[in-house]
This record gives C-alpha cells, structure tokens and sequence, in this order.
C-alpha cells in the first residue's frame, strides 16, 4: 500500500527529527527575528532546542559530558571566519571539546546556499535574510548588506545579491575600531 509506506516514512522522519540533539545559545544582543526563528523551526520540525544561558564553549563541554554527544552538524562554509583548515569531517580546533564537526556545506557558494533555500523547496529562513542582511551576527555587528540598498533606504533581499565576495559587508568589523566590512 503507497500510502502506508509514506505514512510509516513520515512518521520515522518526526521520530527521528524528535531525537535530535538541537541548541541554541541566546545572547542579550540577538536580533528578535532570529531567536523567533528559532522557536519556528522548533514547532514546525518538532525539535526540542536546549537553550543554554552560558558561553559557547562550556555549552558544549556539557553536551559532550551529559549527553554523550560525539559529533555536531554545522553549517560552516569555506568563506567562513575560521574556516579555514576545515573538511568535511574534521575534530574540533585545540583547546576545546573534542568533538567531530560535520560540514555538509563547506563548499557550498552563497548563491549555492540561496538556490537550496529557494529554488522549489520553500524552505523557512530567518526573515532578516528578506530585509537586507546577508550574514547575522547580533545587533551590535550587523547591519543590512549596502551593496543591497536601494535608493529609498530599504534593501533588496539577501538571495539579490550579485557579488559573492560581498557577503560579510553587513558585518562590522570589531578588529578595525568597528569600521563596517566593504
């Protein structure tokens, strides 16, 4: 029967996306929209997030120390800060947990990305994406994409933008006195 197999199929998949170990670290300069899509794609994929009120670092030692957890799916690309070295698999950098990273997407382009999000598959993305902004930190570093602007002082969305290099231009660059990425 057709029908029962998609139905044992989709029920396998909530099992498992319920088995997920899923997180999240909220930091008091988050963006709204982002700790709201956080709490959308919990409800709409039926995950439990454990929201941890302390630093990256010593969240992870408690993953790893309470929940036995071995490997983390990421979605770290290339032209990420602190990519560099990265794989597919690779373990965590020195001086952190040990842990596995896993990158599905380390190779993946920004318009690779945006064609995966877009292209027939309507999946849910962070609604900053739509205002601007083309790589989210918190409210004190990230501002919409000028290479999006229009001419009224709104934006084109993030999946508009044209030049790949110009992804990280929201930014804003604490290393240089807070100057904003060009």
């Amino acid at each position: 029967d057709g029908d029962g197999d998609g139905a044992a199929a989709e029920g396998e998949a909530s099992a498992a996306m319920a088995r997920l170990c899923t997180f999240f670290f909220p930091q008091a300069n988050d963006f709204e929209e982002i700790t709201s899509f956080v709490e959308e794609a919990a409800r709409m994929y039926g995950l439990t997030v454990t929201h941890f009120k302390t630093d990256f670092k010593a969240g992870l030692e408690t993953l790893i120390r309470d929940r036995g957890i071995r490997a983390m799916v990421l979605g770290t690309r290339f032209g990420d800060p602190n990519a560099a070295g990265q794989a597919y698999f690779c373990p965590s950098s020195e001086g952190w947990p040990p842990f596995m990273r896993v990158n599905p997407v380390i190779d993946w382009s920004y318009s690779e990305v945006w064609r995966f999000l877009t292209l027939g598959r309507g999946l849910p993305y962070c609604r900053l994406y739509d205002a601007g902004y083309t790589s989210v930190g918190n409210t004190k570093d990230t501002v919409p994409n000028s290479h999006l602007a229009n001419g009224d002082g709104t934006y084109r969305p993030a999946h508009e933008l044209v030049e790949e290099s110009q992804e990280r231009a929201g930014r804003i660059d604490k290393k240089k006195n807070g100057s904003q990425n060009k």
